[in-house]
């Protein structure tokens, strides 16, 4: 299958999983890192069958990379000595095309002409070289040439066909921002695989068929058929749960959290505006107008009140100058009581330094929410043209929840087991600014959604999991766990679980005395990527929520992140792969119990998530320690 891709340009990349990306072409988009070049891409599985059969998943995708070509060209000018160009690198993790390979930058050859210079041990020019052997024609005549070091002696390498690791750039120039991404629905999904095909079935492979036939064919299996092939052992579809509202009120639909009949299970809330911090140039009549649209929108789903609190502070910052300016004014504030107050801050469409510089000042400063509004919002709420109130409201709601608060609640124990079961969700930051520690999210419910608590903490750092740190996670949540008192706890967490973690957790578990008589279950949450299924009826749907496919007893997929009755502008929904690591549960039982768990989308009810809530929350906890908020900042729900 490598051959064939690579004969239609594209090239295996050494990195995890199979994945093919043809470097012949692609398309810039602008962000503010730049320019990014978008490749077509290509993943694939494969799944053993019966009768000696495979079954191959396919998955097409665009790849967005940062040459370090246009790196420089952006970053220096034409007059940077090599010494420039190192200082800028060294800090960078760069890879190598078409590989994907990490890199160690020796030296650089600056303005080499790639229309002279050969490639050493070769009569041929850089710009005969990449395009008869990958087929890559090299945009730029003159360019740096890299020396990096090889297994067998140096190499060098264009710069264009160097990149920037993702991680290592967004570190450098903070979260990607303007690129639009790319989703492909079902049918155009189903086109570009069927293209794929035919594109592959016109490949001659000669040096084959000595040894093999091959015979290409179209062909769609049903889940029927998968299970028949023995690819699948069995397929579930699992009912919506019933969620309850205010005083018990009951549903399926998330949407009547907006339908005064039903209301937020927590109760009306009366909140007050204790700080608006915003740019010079809005007026005091527009703050006016502003905060009674506000009030207005909130009362109008019977949500309670916001009001401006008769003390309160209007903190404006002028959006050229340096932030240090607003961080002065932020540290000079006093602490209010906090009895449903909130901050808010009117920020720049671009001013992701602003909100990660106020989000760890004000909390701790104040002792209040901060919520977030952009620019661009404030403006559109005063012209009366702001489509997103109803989702504004929530996220209001939501940031002043105290634990044990929801705004609405699985009527029945998720997966309608009958064991009483905390639910928790885990993440910690893997790429922590701070040299010698990480923190640690753990958040916790009961098995309807309700008694949310969460602990945010440091840990010694670490890549993996290891005994010392689940044994902090343990002692951390431990008083919530007895104060419960459940007879079971499930763990989630995303990402591959490795054998060294696995053991380190079993043992942290083993030498835990007082979860002696606790069942104890943990499950790893790993993405479906290259395993899509769909729904044909004269053209192709995603699936609904709900629709498990079990591979085995301890690992099957699950069809989430989709409503099937509302008309959701999104891509092919991509299901999720849930693997039991820990314990001996049925794999339906879990996957039903994560089905009900996706129903907990108080931030967009419109739609069913992709994680349980509490793993959302944790992700956010963790998302936030990587951009150095402090954990006295975390105080509310922040999602």
């Amino acid at each position: 299958m490598g051959e064939w891709l690579r004969k239609l340009g594209y090239m295996r990349s050494r990195g995890a999983g199979r994945t093919f990306i043809n470097y012949q072409n692609f398309e810039i988009s602008n962000t503010n890192a730049g320019k990014l070049r978008e490749y077509d891409a290509i993943n694939l599985d494969f799944m053993e069958l019966k009768d000696n059969r495979v079954f191959v998943w396919i998955e097409t995708y665009t790849s967005p990379m940062k040459s370090v070509l246009d790196f420089l060209n952006e970053k220096l000018k034409d007059k940077a000595d090599k010494r420039d160009l190192l200082n800028v690198l060294n800090p960078l993790k760069l890879r190598i095309a078409p590989s994907g390979v990490e890199i160690q930058l020796k030296d650089i050859l600056l303005n080499r002409d790639l229309t002279e210079k050969n490639v050493p041990g070769t009569r041929q020019t850089f710009k005969e070289y990449w395009k008869k052997k990958y087929g890559i024609e090299l945009s730029q005549k003159i360019q740096p040439i890299f020396i990096i070091k090889g297994w067998d002696g140096d190499l060098q390498y264009p710069a264009e066909m160097v990149f920037i690791d993702r991680y290592s750039l967004e570190k450098y120039i903070s979260k990607i921002r303007g690129r639009k991404p790319r989703y492909e629905d079902p049918a155009k999904r189903a086109e570009k695989i069927e293209n794929l095909f035919y594109r592959l079935k016109k490949i001659g492979d000669n040096y084959l068929k000595e040894y093999i036939t091959i015979d290409l064919q179209k062909y769609c299996p049903t889940a029927e058929e998968l299970l028949e092939f023995g690819g699948l052992q069995d397929a579930i579809h699992i009912s919506p749960p019933l969620l309850e509202f205010y005083r018990g009120a009951v549903s399926l639909d998330p949407l009547d959290v907006f339908n005064p009949s039903y209301g937020i299970a927590c109760g009306k809330k009366n909140l007050f505006i204790t700080h608006l911090i915003l740019p010079y140039e809005i007026t005091e009549q527009e703050i006016n107008r502003f905060t009674d649209a506000l009030q207005k929108m909130f009362s109008s789903y019977r949500f309670g009140k916001i009001e401006r609190d008769k003390d309160i502070k209007i903190i404006k910052y002028n959006i050229s100058a340096d932030i240090q300016d607003i961080e002065s004014r932020i540290r000079g504030l006093d602490k209010t009581k906090n009895d449903g107050n909130i901050g808010i801050a009117v920020l720049p469409d671009d001013g992701e330094s602003y909100y990660y510089s106020l989000k760890k000042l004000f909390p701790s400063r104040t002792g209040n929410p901060l919520i977030d509004i952009k620019l661009s919002t404030l403006q559109q709420i005063l012209s009366g043209s702001f489509p997103g109130s109803k989702y504004l409201s929530l996220k209001f709601l939501i940031k002043t929840l105290e634990e044990d608060e929801a705004i609405w609640t699985l009527a029945n124990a998720a997966g309608l087991l009958k064991e009483k079961t905390l639910f928790i969700g885990i993440s910690f930051s893997r790429y922590p600014r701070e040299r010698r520690v990480s923190k640690c999210a753990a958040v916790l419910h009961d098995s309807h959604g309700n008694k949310i608590s969460w602990k945010v903490f440091s840990t010694p750092q670490e890549r993996t999991i290891t005994k010392q740190w689940f044994d902090a996670l343990l002692f951390r949540i431990r008083d919530i766990v007895e104060k419960e008192n459940p007879t079971r706890l499930l763990f989630y967490r995303t990402g591959t679980m490795h054998s060294i973690e696995l053991d380190a957790i079993k043992n942290s578990i083993k030498s835990c005395s007082w979860l002696a008589q606790i069942k104890i279950s943990f499950v790893s949450i790993l993405d479906g990527k290259t395993c899509r299924f769909y729904l044909y009826d004269e053209e192709y749907k995603n699936i609904p929520p709900g629709y498990g496919f079990i591979m085995n007893n301890r690992e099957a997929f699950l069809s989430t992140s989709n409503y099937d009755e509302r008309d959701l502008k999104q891509g092919t929904v991509i299901p999720v792969r849930l693997k039991l690591e820990i314990g001996d549960d049925n794999i339906i039982d879990i996957l039903k119990e994560y089905h009900d768990l996706t129903y907990l989308n108080w931030l967009a009810p419109e739609t069913t998530a992709k994680h349980p809530l509490v793993v959302r929350i944790a992700e956010r906890f963790a998302e936030l320690t990587r951009e150095g908020i402090p954990t006295e900042s975390m105080f509310y729900l922040d999602l």
